[in-house]
């Protein structure tokens, strides 16, 4: 056996020699993103349209200067014949192109220029998965014709399927206008697809049409669109262990978090209208036996429903916290504050089963369903430690714009802090993070790497009535680098309840009150409210709230808000320097 003394001295020689290892993987890992970088950089070109005055991105594809690009931005009245134009921005030069080819089901357009450049090798996008670093490499709008390429690195993180067809994939990197038709490509420097219009499609993401869909339409075409496109496919390089541990972290916590997410979606019965009673108009202004035509009303028209026919209305992502069939989600795809709506649920196993709202909590913005299963998966609690500012988090959900679609998305990001949300509503204490949530996430899992449950997704909306929506959101829902999470500790105490049917509301005490010495004095009365009810009094100085302390308003804020309607509160009073304690029932915030 080695002396203790030996022991430590080997134990700091590996430790050494460890850190240069990760040291040179890490910059492996930035030589393989400059290598894309510099890939891209060679290939992507700025497509220009002279009759329009737009311009968009495009990438060589072909050893004869074929350029691919987005079809929509080029149309003028809906045709493409127009003077375009075509610059590559590493060698400076601005040319003229033409029309080859175009194809309407993928929205894309061949051009032909008189230039150089060196094409993008081509793989298949079905070997695509979760995590795989991808660049984005576009041109930065409105910089015109001076411009250099812009990039951005982030990860595949969902894909829109039919059946076993793939349409459409989507990444974390996000385009803007100008980045329209950008490639995207791998870290061996292969073109997987390019960049679809919308700025804040999927929520956060990026679109992508995949290369190998937009080429099997070109070759079915013949011709010059065949000849045209003949790229060749290069070999897989050898990914650094580093990037490679991205994706298999991605593809592991996705592939033990995704048996607890569920797609919700509430549908509404339409009944047929009854017919409104012609009555003659009437009063100041109406000239008797003139028609008068109704105004139309702003916005855009109302869709026309079929009477008898459930018609899908909402859809969100859902939380398995039991494997009896008890699922999480936001309340407002329920219906809430409006009628109650007919709900389903897309299981994991790819069935759709209807679902019964259980229970719900207006403070927290969540409701429990039912639905009749004892096979579900729900996943384990993350520990304290995950809750760490810099620990890496992982947002799953559904597309929002895509009902039909029913593989998760996935956004990698990082829990940027807890407790947030504190200073709009005591009861949330959020857990923040930066990882990019669209309106179909609402409701999924945010998991940490080993797949565990930091808390359920919230939604922009979800919040809006604690002001949240009004503050941060802006005008980009989901793009602001503001995501949050109700963590499962705060629902737990309220489960039982729920599952037993209760409809849990905030509670409402009636008083307005100051801050004084010795506690909170009231100065003014709800008429009947709880308060009001128990005979309390302006003037009377509020010492304790159920045993405790209240020496600041949002203390006094506090006991009150972790309350619900309908529960009992203990309050000791001061008045008139007699001291006496009393217990009232809490209502229910007035309407």
């Amino acid at each position: 056996m080695l002396p203790r003394v030996w022991f430590f001295a080997l134990l700091l020689v590996a430790l050494s020699v460890g850190r240069p290892v990760e040291a040179r993987e890490i910059k492996s890992y930035e030589r393989r993103i400059q290598r894309a970088v510099d890939d891209a950089r060679d290939s992507v070109v700025v497509v220009f349209s002279r009759t329009k005055g737009f311009d968009l991105t495009g990438v060589v594809v072909g050893n004869r200067y074929t350029i691919l690009t987005l079809r929509a931005p080029l149309l003028k009245n809906g045709s493409l014949d127009g003077e375009f134009e075509v610059r590559f921005p590493k060698s400076k030069k601005t040319v003229r192109a033409s029309v080859i080819a175009e194809d309407k089901e993928t929205g894309t357009v061949l051009l032909r220029a008189k230039a150089t450049g060196k094409p993008i090798a081509v793989r298949h996008a079905s070997d695509l998965d979760y995590g795989t670093p991808v660049v984005l490499a576009g041109n930065a709008f409105g910089a015109g014709k001076e411009s250099d390429p812009t990039m951005g690195l982030g990860f595949v993180s969902g894909f829109d399927r039919v059946r076993k067809d793939l349409r459409y994939f989507h990444i974390s990197a996000l385009v803007n206008p100008g980045s329209f038709g950008a490639p995207i490509i791998d870290l061996d420097g292969r073109l997987l697809g390019i960049a679809l219009l919308g700025v804040t499609a999927a929520g956060g993401q990026t679109v992508v049409i995949p290369y190998e869909r937009i080429r099997a339409n070109y070759v079915a075409q013949g011709g010059d669109a065949q000849k045209a496109i003949g790229a060749k496919i290069y070999p897989r390089r050898q990914r650094p262990k580093l990037a490679e541990s991205i994706g298999r972290v991605a593809q592991a916590a996705v592939a033990r978090a995704r048996g607890a997410l569920v797609g919700v979606r509430a549908l509404e019965l339409v009944d047929p209208p009854s017919p409104a009673p012609k009555t003659p108009p009437s009063g100041p202004g109406v000239v008797p036996g003139l028609i008068q035509k109704p105004k139309k009303p702003k916005g855009p028209p109302m869709p026309r429903l079929v009477p008898g026919k459930r018609k899908a209305h909402d859809r969100s992502s859902g939380l398995v916290i039991d494997a009896d069939g008890w699922i999480l989600c936001p309340l407002r795809v329920t219906g809430w504050p409006g009628p109650p709506r007919v709900m389903r649920v897309d299981m994991p196993d790819g069935s759709d089963r209807p679902a019964t709202v259980a229970g719900y909590d207006e403070r927290l913005r969540v409701a429990l369903l039912r639905v009749e299963t004892s096979d579900l998966h729900a996943l384990p609690p993350a520990p304290n430690e995950s809750y760490q500012a810099g620990r890496i988090a992982i947002a799953l959900g559904f597309s929002h714009a895509s009902p039909d679609v029913v593989t998760p998305q996935v956004n990698l990001g990082i829990v940027s802090r807890t407790d947030a949300l504190k200073s709009l509503h005591p009861v949330f204490a959020a857990v923040q993070t930066d990882a990019k949530i669209s309106g179909g996430n609402r409701g999924g899992p945010l998991v940490d790497l080993e797949g565990r449950l930091l808390g359920m997704i919230l939604d922009v909306n979800d919040t809006e009535g604690v002001g949240y929506a009004r503050r941060v959101r802006g005008r980009y829902v989901g793009n602001a680098g503001l995501g949050f999470a109700l963590p499962m500790h705060i629902v737990e105490p309220l489960l039982a309840r729920m599952k037993a049917g209760a409809k849990l509301k905030a509670a409402f005490l009636g008083v307005r009150t100051i801050a004084v010495t010795g506690g909170m004095q009231i100065v003014t009365v709800t008429p009947d409210s709880a308060a009001a009810k128990a005979k309390l009094q302006p003037g009377d100085i509020i010492a304790k709230v159920d045993g405790k302390p209240v020496r600041t308003g949002a203390e006094f804020a506090k006991s009150i808000s972790k309350k619900t309607a309908g529960e009992k509160l203990k309050l000791k009073l001061i008045r008139k320097e007699k001291t006496r304690e009393l217990e009232l029932e809490l209502g229910e915030f007035p309407s």
